[in-house]
């Protein structure tokens, strides 16, 4: 569906598929309730997004179904 818009529609640079869900994050003794997004590599394009620390979900992740996080500030800050 992705590549079909992008072939379809005139003026799009990059699609990125998205669910999203609020959950429980926990980490040692800390718990918090989060927005968990599941989100493509496009993601950081599409929203025009930098990652400060660390590396960002590869389209690897995506085919093996790889389970990766990455970390918002607030909550990173929070946790570590």
């Amino acid at each position: 569906m992705v590549s079909y818009i992008q072939a379809n529609v005139s003026n799009i640079g990059a699609v990125a598929p998205t669910i999203s869900n609020r959950s429980v994050v926990t980490y040692g003794d800390y718990t918090t309730n989060a927005t968990v997004n599941g989100v493509t590599p496009d993601y950081l394009i599409v929203k025009n997004l930098t990652v400060a620390e660390g590396s960002f979900i590869t389209a690897d992740d995506v085919e093996t179904l790889n389970k990766s996080a990455v970390l918002g500030h607030d909550i990173a800050e929070t946790m570590f």
